[in-house]
């Protein structure tokens, strides 16, 4: 019987896609690196090399060519999360290059892709045959018609439907249902609304006796929020006030952009989002639940996995900071968070996009 390979994507896949304000970003020191994990697919991955040996498990990523870091840092990635897989079963495909050009002895009929990217997977099949990643944010136009497994599942029962398809059976998951959210949060009176405050006016009339404009908007409600006072996450603290003189009132609130990247609004997120720093509140976003002991269930069951010390200590800061919240209140942040991430890897994908046209258009000149 010939061995079927089994070929996994990184950004989005193993790897949680990381939402970025610019491109540069991108060729940062640590951006790949850093990157969490989908847990529950790397878990999955772990028992397929494990209890199949007939399935022959490989690496096949993008990366970007012109960056000094992205290759090194990907290889450092799988040497913590996956060290199963050795470097001569990592295969690293130049950025916007067809992977299955890349395959050792050619594409075969008995390859299977897993993949959150549409394009990646109808460039697959046929001969081969394409698995889409349902990971949170892809997924929205409903492109792919065929095999579906989704990251939250439990990881046995993720390794048992990639077995499966590629032992021949179909496996169409349920489609998501959009942005994530918590489920007792759906129709309760409990907690309050997600509300887009509206832009009254750009720019902030400050001072008493020294009128001048300040850079930052006033909201519908009267809030005024400026761009010297942000948070080192970058949520905007609220200020109440009259004649130019202005209070911090406690409130936190984000930027709700278009695709082009306009602000055009802002929502009011929990006041606790603020004691986190960007890769914790990564962390919530990534294991986000139905409950506060449910989150701290999950980080605290991933610890013995994490071998990176930096890594372990971020997750047990993140679980000291947790335990210290309110249930209610622990709730409505892991809601939020969700929302913000969400649109904020919306963003990255507009932007990724227009980059991506913008160099066509280059060649296409």
């Amino acid at each position: 019987m010939e061995t079927k390979r089994l070929f996994v994507d990184m950004d989005g896949t193993l790897a949680v896609f990381t939402p970025v304000d610019e491109l540069e970003q991108l060729y940062e020191q640590g951006f790949f690196e850093n990157a969490k994990q989908h847990i529950n697919v790397v878990l999955a991955v772990k028992q397929i090399i494990s209890d199949y040996p007939d399935i022959e498990v490989n690496i096949l990523s993008a990366y970007l060519t012109d960056s000094k870091y992205a290759l090194n840092e990907k290889n450092a990635w799988l040497d913590n999360f996956l060290p199963e897989i050795d470097q001569q079963h990592r295969i690293f495909v130049p950025c916007g290059a067809g992977k299955r050009a890349y395959l050792p002895g050619g594409i075969k009929e008995t390859d299977f892709l897993l993949d959150d990217y549409t394009a990646n997977l109808l460039f697959w099949q046929p001969p081969a045959r394409g698995i889409k990643l349902i990971n949170g944010i892809n997924n929205k136009r409903g492109t792919w018609k065929h095999d579906k497994i989704r990251y939250d599942e439990e990881p046995e029962k993720l390794a048992a439907d990639i077995v499966s398809i590629m032992r021949g059976k179909e496996k169409i998951c349920e489609e998501s249902s959009g942005i994530k959210q918590p489920a007792d949060l759906t129709g309760s009176d409990k907690y309050p609304p997600i509300e887009i405050i509206p832009i009254k006016n750009v720019g902030v009339p400050y001072g008493y006796a020294k009128r001048r404009i300040e850079k930052g908007y006033v909201l519908s409600n009267g809030i005024a929020l400026l761009e010297c006072e942000k948070d080192h996450n970058g949520f905007y603290y609220g200020g109440a006030g009259l004649d130019g003189m202005y209070l911090k009132t406690g409130n936190t609130y984000s930027p709700v952009k278009d695709q082009n990247g306009t602000i055009t609004g802002f929502r009011q997120i929990s006041k606790y989002a603020s004691i986190f720093s960007k890769d914790e509140l990564n962390l919530i976003d990534q294991y986000a639940a139905e409950s506060k002991e449910k989150l701290l269930k999950d980080l605290q069951e991933i610890l013995p996995v994490v071998k990176q010390q930096r890594v372990k200590n971020m997750i047990k800061n993140t679980l000291k900071k947790v335990s210290d919240i309110p249930e209610h209140d622990c709730v409505i942040l892991m809601r939020d968070i969700s929302i913000e991430y969400t649109e904020r890897s919306y963003q990255s994908i507009y932007e990724r996009e227009k980059s991506v046209n913008k160099k066509n258009l280059e060649i296409t000149l």
